[in-house]
């Protein structure tokens, strides 16, 4: 019996440990992600940023994915700074995933058919998390697919760079007072960073060399190089070679 009390205690006191040291330095620890795939699964594939460390590729091991069996998977990351965003892949799909530091996000998948799927949160994030998704689907590489003359001959210049204006405008819209600094700003580079893809598509089919277009070097004129979402964003090089 004595044993048992003296389990618990340190159980207890161990406990306490971990959540002071969350506490008191609440702005370092690690983040936890679980999710759920109903059915078999392809390949997960996690894409986290931070606001100092961009793009790490990550391939959280997958169990039970068997036909008619819940695939489940856990993801943990060490030492994150305030938040960390998540771009995940599951079949023809990517979600978004913000989870604060000592916190975690579940995510539980159902398919929809034809590669695609359905996500329901559980967390404190839940509707950053869900902004995020959406966020994706506008300014991320899945966002951009079909506006890009490069994927669809018959999509003129004019066409893509409205339709991305369009979309970008509805979704500041949507989220209006719900975008903080962070949001806005990296939307912002985004944005740039596919008009530059755009203008270099125009000019090239022109015949004209892009980098010594003025319309062109004004979407770098304001880069901080210091801003480390230069590099996430794609502008760094296109910066460096103007």
């Amino acid at each position: 019996m004595n044993m048992m009390k003296f389990s618990r205690s340190l159980f207890l006191l161990f406990f306490v440990l971990l959540l002071s040291a969350c506490q008191k330095n609440s702005n370092i620890g690690p983040i936890v992600l679980v999710g759920e795939v109903e059915g078999e699964c392809p390949e997960i594939v996690v894409m986290s940023s931070t606001q100092d460390k961009m793009f790490d590729y990550l391939y959280p091991e997958v169990q039970d994915s068997v036909k008619g069996e819940v695939a489940k998977f856990e993801l943990r990351i060490d030492s994150i700074s305030d938040f960390v965003d998540l771009a995940v892949s599951v079949g023809e799909d990517v979600f978004g995933a913000r989870v604060n530091v000592c916190d975690t996000m579940r995510m539980k998948f159902t398919p929809q058919g034809e590669g695609h799927y359905s996500v329901e949160y559980q967390g404190k994030t839940e509707r950053e998390s869900k902004i995020w998704t959406d966020w994706y689907d506008v300014y991320g590489y899945w966002g951009q697919y079909n506006i890009r003359p490069d994927r669809d001959p018959n999509m003129t210049f004019d066409d893509s760079m409205n339709k991305m204006l369009e979309k970008d405008s509805i979704f500041r819209e949507k989220y209006k007072g719900e975008l903080d600094e962070y949001y806005l700003h990296r939307s912002d580079l985004m944005l740039s960073f596919i008009k530059a893809v755009l203008l270099e598509y125009h000019f090239d089919d022109q015949g004209v060399e892009y980098r010594e277009q003025p319309e062109y070097q004004a979407l770098f004129k304001d880069c901080d190089l210091e801003d480390p979402l230069l590099v996430s964003c794609g502008l760094i090089n296109r910066w460096a070679a103007v």
